[in-house]
């Protein structure tokens, strides 16, 4: 079943990330950098499918239907790039601040025990 607007999974997920960085959540420094991959990867879909999609609306000079039905197709496709590119770059800034520590991995982790070592064997 196809979706109804280009890239909203990825849109979804990455808008979630924010809210959840955004409310203080703690976030998994690897799920984080997945969602920004498949979103990168999905803006580089996007703008694939936009060149192909203007390299055919200026060869076919077709019905008046054909050309609204690829203008539409061509905002559609940019609108969907603009929006998944400002929300990863929101995601970015908010987790990767400029001059500063990473808002990501609030959690607080307990320290192990320490097991004492002992001598190191000498090389020869």
């Amino acid at each position: 079943m196809a979706e109804s607007r280009p890239a909203s999974r990825e849109i979804e997920v990455v808008r979630q990330l924010i809210r959840s960085v955004r409310a203080g959540l703690a976030q998994d420094p690897i799920v984080l950098a997945e969602a920004q991959e498949r979103g990168f990867g999905a803006l580089m879909s996007l703008e694939a499918q936009l060149q192909r999609a203007q390299r055919s609306a200026s060869g076919s000079a077709g019905a008046e239907v054909v050309a609204h039905s690829a203008a539409a197709e061509l905002q559609e496709l940019t609108d969907a790039i603009h929006e998944l590119s400002d929300v990863l770059t929101e995601l970015r800034d908010l987790t990767s601040p400029a001059g500063g520590p990473s808002r990501v991995g609030y959690g607080f982790v307990l320290p192990g025990r320490r097991v004492p070592r002992g001598p190191r064997p000498m090389q020869a």
